[in-house]
């Protein structure tokens, strides 16, 4: 990437980007249109190309761009301190619904780069995803040891499964209504918290009458 990127005014930067948001968060990587994205940005293709070697460069800085906007906003929000996992869960899904509402390309870009496949970025997605990844597992998961542990990370993976494939039927079928995801997203946390808290508890009263 070129560092004279950087050296635009910020306005400049910011219509590149939100055209590249805007243009990749609606097509498959592969039949994106880079000169639609260097159209709407008011560029030359060859001058994006001068910012950006390849259409790959743009793409992964879009990835890394929106990811930090995301984590930004979810430590401004308290989440990422909060020790009670369900309500950091909460939180976060707020954080993050309010950012949809704020800048809807960029939230949808990032939902469809989950679910890219194409092999010139997929290994660069799954290793970005791959780490964030492991540090929500952990944070889900601290503090607990034995079986309630063993519990609470089958959970979280059986959330993650059901939560891909919801965003994967709501992105293709061009349903991503932040509202309608925030009431049912909170519908999923709140009864995953309570399952685990009756299979705490029904754990705790077997050993008390051991």
């Amino acid at each position: 990437m070129n560092d004279k990127f950087f050296s635009l005014p910020e306005d400049k930067q910011n219509r590149i980007i939100q055209a590249g948001y805007r243009i990749f968060a609606n097509n498959s990587y592969k039949k994106c249109p880079v000169g639609k994205i260097a159209e709407e940005a008011g560029i030359s293709k060859a001058l994006l190309f001068h910012y950006f070697r390849n259409k790959k460069e743009l793409y992964l800085y879009l990835l890394k761009n929106g990811g930090d906007i995301t984590i930004n906003a979810l430590r401004e929000s308290g989440c990422l301190e909060e020790r009670d996992r369900f309500k950091a869960m909460i939180m976060a899904m707020q954080t993050k619904i309010a950012l949809m509402k704020k800048y809807p390309e960029l939230s949808r870009f990032m939902i469809r780069s989950y679910f890219e496949k194409d092999e010139e970025v997929c290994s660069e997605i799954k290793a970005y995803m791959e780490q964030n990844e492991h540090i929500r597992s952990e944070r889900f998961i601290a503090s607990e040891e034995g079986t309630a542990k063993s519990h609470l990370l089958m959970m979280y993976k059986t959330m993650q499964l059901a939560v891909e494939g919801y965003l994967f039927e709501k992105l293709f079928c061009n349903d991503l209504d932040p509202d309608k995801m925030e009431k049912e997203f909170g519908s999923i946390v709140n009864y995953w918290s309570q399952l685990f808290k009756e299979k705490k508890d029904s754990e705790s009263e077997g050993e008390q009458d051991e």
